[in-house]
This record gives C-alpha cells, sequence and structure tokens, in this order.
C-alpha cells in the first residue's frame, strides 16, 4: 500500500473545512486539520501529525498565518508550503446597503431589500435593485455625493469589470431604471444557482 500524502490545514472558518472535505475524498490522501490554530503554533502542528517535507500543502484561510508559513519555510531552505498572495480588488472592498448606501451592506439587516443573499432568487434580486435608493439626479456618475448611484456602479464593476468611466459612458442619457435592471441583470447572471 502507498503511503499517503499528508496534506495540513490550518486557519479557521468554513474555508479551511470545505478544503480538508475536499481532500477527504482521495483515497491517497490523509488530511490533518488544524482549525484556531494560534499561527506561531503551526510548526508544532505539523511536526506532531508528521506533515513535513515537498510533500506538505497547505491552503491558508488567515492573513496571519502567512508569516508562519514563510518562516517555516525560511527554516526548511526551500518552499514547503504554497502561501497564497492577496488578492485586493480595487472596487467592490466594502458593498454598501441597497436601502441606506452610506452603511456597510450586512446579512443581519431587518430591511431584507437592503441586502442581497446567496440563495435569493432571480426574480427577487432583480426586484431588490429596482427598489435600490439612488438619488433625484437620474444621471449615473461615480461621485461621494452619489453614494446610492456609486454603489451600484461599484456592484456592477465587480460582476462585469467595467471600469467607472466606461459604466458612465454605457448609461450617459439612460436613466436609473435601465441602470438599475443592468447591475440585477449583471448579478443574476454571476450568482443565481438554478434548482
Amino acid at each position: 500500500m502507498a503511503k499517503k500524502l499528508r496534506i495540513g490545514i490550518i486557519g479557521c472558518g468554513s474555508i479551511a473545512h470545505a478544503h480538508a472535505r475536499a481532500y477527504q475524498k482521495f483515497d491517497d490522501v490523509e488530511v490533518v486539520a488544524g482549525a484556531d490554530i494560534i499561527p506561531g503554533k503551526a510548526k508544532a502542528f505539523f511536526e506532531k501529525y508528521g506533515v513535513e517535507g515537498a510533500a506538505a500543502r497547505t491552503f491558508v484561510t488567515t492573513d496571519k498565518c502567512r508569516g508562519t508559513l514563510k518562516e517555516f519555510s525560511d527554516k526548511m531552505g526551500y518552499e514547503t508550503f504554497v502561501v497564497p498572495e492577496p488578492y485586493i480588488a480595487k472596487s467592490g472592498m466594502k458593498i454598501m446597503s441597497l436601502a441606506e448606501p452610506t452603511s456597510k451592506m450586512s446579512k443581519s439587516d431587518t430591511n431584507q431589500n437592503a441586502v442581497v443573499y446567496i440563495l435569493d432568487g432571480k426574480d427577487d434580486i432583480i426586484r431588490k435593485f429596482k427598489r435600490a435608493v439612488t438619488d433625484s439626479e437620474a444621471v449615473v456618475r461615480f461621485d461621494e455625493q452619489k453614494p446610492g448611484v456609486s454603489n451600484l456602479m461599484s456592484i456592477y464593476s465587480c460582476f462585469t469589470g467595467k471600469q467607472m468611466d466606461e459604466i458612465e459612458r454605457e448609461f450617459e442619457g439612460k436613466g436609473y431604471g435601465d441602470f438599475k435592471n443592468a447591475v440585477g441583470e449583471a448579478v443574476v447572471e454571476e450568482n443565481v444557482i438554478e434548482a
């Protein structure tokens, strides 16, 4: 019988658990999960459970762990673990409420029209975007004095990859109705899970 590859997973939350479940499906892989490990204790954890050398791979869910993994690899003399680089988007880092665009979108919001849930259906998503708060100017322009429109533009940018100036040109001379519908459709296209 071939020796099993031991995979160490450190971090916490659903991402670490999802990685653990995914790797447990393979017969030749043994998963060693260390959820909620203090980053400084990762090396001892991996040594205790025999995760070592080039065969050891890890998926990191917390930024604090990156330093520990780099330090461990430096001590080993070669890259022992895959240390992911963060991806920081230029827009969409903070999505604001659809009903109160000066507040962050929150799943605990009591106004169900203020937030889009991952399990919302197409009709619900389109309806929520049509009801999104904007202003009376009816000009699609990214401006901090227009938080509702700027929020919708950020969302649209995230889902289409378009820059703010492209979005402004696309909706020049069009009303908010067309714009809100397009934002909703873009979110639906990427996000809706058909049953």
